[in-house]
C-alpha cells in the first residue's frame, strides 16, 4: 500500500549541486526544511555557499545567501518559488522574488522574475559578464567603455518561456534598466575619456539602449539612443 499523506522538516548542511553544461551550480549551503507530498519549503540559514558557472563567470564566486525556496504540485507539474531570496557576493547584492512552473513534459520551464540590484561600481560589473551569452567583441568594448563610476537603481523583470529566451521574437518580456553615473567613460578606443556621464540604459530583450547627458572636451552633450542590438553578435550602433 502506498501512503497517501506524509511530511518530514529537519536541517540541512552542505547541501549542493554541480554546474551541467550552461547551467550553474551551488556548493556548501545550509537551511531548515519542511516537505510533504504535496510540496514543501526551503529556509536558508547562515549559509555562504560557492556559486560556480563556469561556462559565464569563470572562477566560482564566494556569497552570502538569504531567503526561502517554496514548491508545490500544480496538477501533474511542480512549481518552485522564491521569496525575498538575498545573494550577495564579489560586490553584487541582489534580491529576487520569483516564480518557475516545470513541467512533466520536459519542456522548457516557464519563468516570472522580478529582482532589484544595489549599487556596484563597474569592477563588479565587469565581473558579472554572462559570457557564454555575450560576444567576445561586446564584452571587449563594455570592459573598455567602463572607466570609473557607478550603477544605480538596477532592476530586472523577466517572464516567459525559457526556450524563447532572451526572447528576441517578442514571446516572452525581458527589461534590465538602470542609470549609470560614470565619472569616466570611452565611447572608443581612440577616442579622449568623457567625463560626468549620466545614461539611462535598458536591457530589453537580446541587446540594450541608452540615452543621456555628458561633458566631453568641456562641453555638454545630449547623447541620442544608441546601443546594441543583439550582444550575441552585434557592436555598438
Amino acid at each position: 500500500n502506498s501512503i497517501a499523506q506524509w511530511s518530514i522538516s529537519g536541517h540541512a548542511k552542505q547541501l549542493g549541486f554541480n554546474s551541467i553544461n550552461k547551467a550553474p551550480g551551488l556548493h556548501d549551503f545550509s537551511g531548515t526544511f519542511i516537505v510533504d507530498n504535496q510540496g514543501g519549503t526551503f529556509r536558508f540559514l547562515n549559509s555562504k555557499p560557492q556559486l560556480d558557472w563556469p561556462v559565464s563567470l569563470g572562477k566560482p564566486i564566494s556569497s552570502v545567501l538569504d531567503g526561502s525556496l517554496i514548491w508545490w504540485k500544480s496538477g501533474s507539474d511542480w512549481v518552485l518559488a522564491a521569496r525575498n531570496l538575498h545573494w550577495q557576493g564579489e560586490g553584487l547584492d541582489i534580491t529576487v522574488d520569483s516564480q518557475m512552473q516545470l513541467y512533466q513534459s520536459g519542456k522548457a520551464p516557464m519563468l516570472n522574475l522580478a529582482a532589484d540590484l544595489k549599487t556596484f561600481d563597474f569592477k563588479t560589473a565587469k565581473r558579472f559578464w554572462l559570457r557564454h551569452l555575450m560576444n567576445e567583441s561586446t564584452i571587449k568594448w563594455l570592459d573598455m567603455a567602463l572607466v570609473k563610476g557607478e550603477v544605480r537603481d538596477a532592476s530586472v523583470v523577466l517572464s516567459g518561456d525559457l526556450s524563447h529566451w532572451p526572447f528576441a521574437d517578442k514571446s516572452g518580456r525581458f527589461s534590465a534598466r538602470t542609470v549609470l553615473f560614470a565619472d569616466e567613460f570611452k565611447f572608443a578606443s581612440d577616442w579622449p575619456t568623457a567625463q560626468n556621464v549620466l545614461l539611462d540604459v535598458d536591457f530589453n530583450g537580446p541587446g540594450f539602449i541608452a540615452e543621456g547627458n555628458t561633458e566631453y572636451l568641456n562641453n555638454s552633450i545630449k547623447l541620442r539612443p544608441s546601443g546594441i542590438a543583439s550582444f550575441s553578435k552585434s557592436d555598438l550602433r
